[in-house]
């Protein structure tokens, strides 16, 4: 958990637990579409909201996550990037009310102009295409 939440851990556990997966979509910029659209699960929590972590085995982490104003007005929204709070991030939202993912106008690239053809949505597919065949009751953790 980075930046130190202040909430009891039972509120947080039940954001994360009552979230649903998100479908990253659209994108004027190809080579930041290649790298964040996809689908997303909900992995944990920041800042008092749910982060969210693309499910592709073998590509690279990418996260959406929530950010306060502990760091400036100019930094608090929600961001793409490959770890929560990092310096590299490739979508912006300023969005400080927003409980979830904002579903238009992000700034992408994250210091760009909104790009309108870009959409975060709720995902209601089964498991995202290409994923590798798993056997009923088994589970495969992916390596980190």
């Amino acid at each position: 958990e980075a930046g130190g939440d202040n909430e009891p851990s039972k509120a947080l556990l039940a954001k994360k637990k009552e979230a649903v997966p998100l479908l990253v979509s659209g994108c004027a910029d190809q080579t930041i579409s290649e790298i964040i659209a996809g689908r997303y699960n909900p992995i944990s929590t920041n800042h008092g909201k749910v982060v969210y972590k693309k499910q592709k085995p073998g590509s690279i982490d990418v996260m959406i996550y929530y950010w306060d104003e502990r760091d400036g007005p100019e930094l608090c929204g929600w961001w793409f990037g490959p770890n929560v709070g990092g310096d590299q991030v490739w979508a912006y939202h300023p969005s400080r009310t927003a409980a979830t993912p904002p579903a238009s106008e992000w700034n992408v690239p994250h210091d760009g102009q909104i790009d309108p053809s870009f959409s975060v949505s709720v995902s209601r597919e089964g498991p995202p295409e290409k994923a590798p065949d798993k056997a009923p009751g088994k589970t495969r953790e992916a390596s980190v």
